[in-house]
């Protein structure tokens, strides 16, 4: 089962995965209240939101999904992929898109009730961000794009390194709100 998306919403999507991973990785060891804060105010939308549009969304697509029949194979699966592409939509495996969302939500639980940012709680949810955020690299095509997810903004980053404002990256503020229409 796959769950569609545009371009620009992988983007979105991979730029903010990888802010919060980064993140994470610069507040280990370090009270939580800072990096609890950090991704109240300045990450939006809240990590509940995404974590629900992106439950929604794979529940949706997996509940509505058909399974391919032996004559949709050949010249029209080419076709329907060949007119995806053009009309800028990506397919992503449902199964992933659900662990993106119970990975957020997992990190949304650990910094509620954390008191300190532990390595033994936060470590395995960085990789996990991580790991989600290098699978939607996959699918931008542009290097130079992948590049600048890399460099995104995040808390405690190097202030002698270049970095990348999400919103430039997202295509502005309120990147999830434009896929849904107002969430809040």
């Amino acid at each position: 089962m796959t769950t569609m998306f545009s371009r620009q919403t992988v983007v979105a999507l991979s730029a903010y995965l990888r802010r919060l991973e980064l993140s994470v990785d610069r507040s280990l060891r370090e009270d939580a209240a800072p990096l609890r804060n950090y991704c109240d105010k300045e990450i939006q939308p809240a990590l509940p939101v995404v974590a629900a549009w992106l439950t929604g969304v794979s529940e949706t697509d997996a509940g509505t999904s058909a399974q391919p029949r032996a004559r949709d194979i050949g010249p029209s699966m080419l076709s329907g992929r060949i007119q995806l592409y053009l009309r800028d939509r990506l397919r992503l495996d449902t199964a992933q898109v659900g662990r993106i969302a119970a990975t957020l939500r997992q990190l949304s639980d650990a910094l509620r009730e954390a008191v300190v940012v532990e390595p033994e709680a936060f470590v395995p949810i960085r990789l996990r961000l991580r790991e989600a955020g290098d699978l939607l690299l996959r699918y931008v095509p542009d290097a130079s794009t992948r590049r600048r997810i890399e460099r995104v903004e995040h808390r405690n980053q190097n202030p002698v390194r270049s970095t990348e404002a999400f919103e430039s990256l997202a295509g502005g503020p309120g990147w999830l709100t434009r896929q849904l229409g107002n969430l809040e």
